[in-house]
């Protein structure tokens, strides 16, 4: 269920009209992170973070909103049942994790940036997670549990006390 809402928020966002200002935010976004080419072969995983950042975080400034926050506003376009799981998504976590345990179908991280541990949804945890994995991602809250997005950015284990 987590997963269709979040494809469903994706889909809405890259559509009229929140996608006038898509152009102008990747441009935006590329200042910052470097140009995304078509023939890269983190091509993908670099437009899902672009995607990430334009929901979550870019403030449209004609609005003073992020596009979760217009969705959210504009309420009477989107399903009733998603709508209560979008406005969830509000308070969603990006940050700087460390792995602290992993079980079957969840981790439990530790978020740098504010010394919170949580324990995370993630039935693929044992593929993508190792212990003291330090990585960047963004958590969403969902029936009362997290959940990761599924992008994530691993930095190398010699990192770790440069991080902290």
């Amino acid at each position: 269920m987590i997963k269709d809402t979040f494809d469903y928020l994706i889909k809405v966002s890259i559509e009229q009209p929140y996608s006038n200002s898509l152009l102008l935010a990747r441009k935006e976004y590329q200042k910052y992170t470097g140009e995304i080419f078509e023939d890269d072969k983190s091509y993908e995983d670099r437009m899902a973070l672009f995607l990430e950042w334009y929901i979550f975080e870019r403030i449209d400034l004609s609005k003073e909103q992020t596009i979760l926050e217009s969705i959210i506003s504009n309420a009477k376009e989107v399903p009733a049942s998603i709508l209560t799981n979008i406005k969830q998504f509000i308070n969603n976590i990006h940050g700087l994790f460390i792995v602290k345990k992993i079980r079957d179908t969840s981790v439990r991280v530790l978020n740098l940036f504010d010394d919170k541990k949580y324990d995370v949804y993630e039935p693929s945890s044992k593929v993508y997670f190792s212990k003291d994995n330090v990585f960047e991602g963004r958590l969403l809250p969902f029936e009362e549990s997290y959940f990761f997005t599924g992008n994530f950015c691993f930095h190398p284990d010699g990192t770790k006390k440069y991080i902290k």
